[in-house]
């Protein structure tokens, strides 16, 4: 009765399988200099955001490609802790529908970096815009300093909208 699907990729990630992998990510991870964090970073091995002592943080790194992934138990942490906007750095927003199937009816925004039918500069002009809309604070300069944006300068008017009637 269960449904099965063989994944795309040859590597048993997020399984006890892959802990021989986690010893030399921890040798890795312990040559690297862990600096003290702006914002939460949350992982979904705990569920939470990760501890402070940077030994802790390369003993939970190296172990996340091992472990289960609580997807839902962290989404519904960090909504928790007042997290509203949720923003997938990766293709596919896949991980944006799974967000807003999480919490469905609870005020937060998902919103994807990467879709698959739009360009990427398009996409990330409707992702901009959606933060912005959010109140985020965006520094765009950088993004059209080789475009050669020009200024509006006539006003626009608003177009007469029509009703439909059916």
């Amino acid at each position: 009765g269960a449904i099965c699907q063989k994944l795309p990729f040859s590597r048993a990630y997020h399984t006890p399988w892959f802990e021989v992998f986690s010893k030399p990510l921890k040798q890795h991870f312990d040559r690297l200099r862990i600096g003290q964090a702006q914002v939460a970073l949350y992982s979904c091995v705990t569920a939470g955001p990760y501890p402070q002592d940077p030994e802790e943080i390369r003993s939970l790194a190296a172990v996340q490609w091992s472990s289960t992934v609580r997807f839902r138990e962290t989404i519904e942490g960090m909504h928790r802790d007042g997290v509203r906007l949720f923003v997938e750095i990766g293709p596919r927003s896949n991980l944006t529908g799974f967000t807003d199937d999480v919490l469905r009816s609870k005020p937060h925004a998902a919103i994807p970096s990467n879709v698959q039918h739009r360009s990427g500069i398009l996409q990330l002009h409707h992702m901009l815009g959606q933060l912005v809309a959010h109140g985020v604070y965006a520094k765009l300069e950088h993004l059209y300093a080789q475009r050669a944006p020009r200024p509006i300068t006539e006003k626009i008017k608003p177009k007469q909208i029509g009703r439909a009637h059916v």
